[in-house]
């Protein structure tokens, strides 16, 4: 039969009957197709497949599958199994046609790649957050933001792009862990920006800029990074989220243009522009480099594996 439906590794046959649990263990890889398995030999294949580092899908329709779909990372039932097995599925098939499962996967890859982009964003303010708000506590004189500056940079170049992001039809597969992909892009932009705001309090400090202007410059400066960001989660680009990227851009020009009594933005000379820019451009490069070090990596990888 499975000859029949050209399953590729048809010769591969084992006969579970009376196999331990060891044994069964010890040969789950060798072979395709498993015969007479009984429940709690299903639910060792599981186990040993996941001991190998396998995402393991089980399907099932009675009461004698219920244990190994609750062992199985993602499991299916038929819509025409029992009440319990259906109860203890993730997923079940209402008409038993498993041509749905290609738009299952589909929507879960969308869903998962899209939280992914959004929660990047999002995580890279609350981190910037806690950081200049402990900052402001022991080191700064006073906070680098007014709170009418934040709401622009987080409607601009957090709340409009991951809204928009997050309705994008995405089918990538998915790679890595969840935490840690997230921690990844939004940590490097976060200590960036604290950086790049403790260098325009410094040079505030030192005379070299006007310590009036220093909040309207670190909006600015914040604002380029954080451009950097949006292009970090929508790589690689395509026309929509190439479209998100100059919406942010042209939402930015506007408010600096127009808007500025409402966001206490104050004109600037082309030199603090210069040096918004420039402070920009360093911190962009430094993230480059945060991003590729081993260290912070570790750090991702520590932070993960506590939750």
């Amino acid at each position: 039969m499975a000859q029949s439906v050209c399953f590729k590794d048809h010769t591969k046959c084992l006969n579970c009957f009376n196999l331990k649990e060891a044994e069964l263990k010890a040969k789950a890889l060798d072979y395709a197709i498993f015969a007479r398995v009984n429940p709690d030999q299903k639910i060792w294949l599981v186990e040993a497949l996941k001991e190998r580092g396998h995402v393991v899908g089980m399907v099932g329709d009675g009461v004698n599958d219920v244990m190994a779909l609750k062992e199985a990372d993602f499991s299916i039932a038929l819509g025409s199994a029992c009440d319990s097995a259906k109860n203890i599925a993730n997923v079940v098939l209402l008409d038993d046609d498993f041509n749905h499962m290609n738009s299952i996967v589909k929507e879960g890859r969308r869903v998962i790649n899209n939280i992914q982009r959004t929660a990047a964003l999002f995580l890279t303010k609350t981190i910037l957050s806690i950081g200049l708000a402990l900052l402001t506590i022991t080191i700064l004189k006073e906070y680098p933001f007014l709170p009418i500056q934040l709401t622009l940079l987080s409607s601009l170049l957090i709340g409009m792009p991951a809204f928009l992001l997050s309705l994008e039809p995405n089918y990538d597969l998915v790679k890595g862990d969840f935490l840690a992909n997230v921690l990844g892009k939004a940590l490097p932009f976060a200590l960036g920006i604290i950086l790049a705001s403790l260098f325009l309090e410094l040079l505030a400090n030192l005379g070299l800029i006007d310590s009036d202007l220093l909040s309207t410059m670190t909006t600015l400066t914040c604002a380029f990074i954080m451009l950097g960001n949006i292009c970090s989660v929508a790589l690689p680009f395509n026309l929509f989220r190439g479209i998100v990227f100059l919406l942010s851009c042209l939402g930015l020009m506007f408010a600096f243009s127009f808007l500025r009594d409402i966001f206490y933005l104050e004109m600037i000379t082309f030199f603090e522009m210069i040096i918004c820019l420039l402070t920009a451009g360093l911190t962009l490069v430094l993230i480059y480099f945060l991003h590729r070090l081993k260290l912070l990596k570790k750090v991702i990888a520590r932070i993960d594996e506590l939750y």
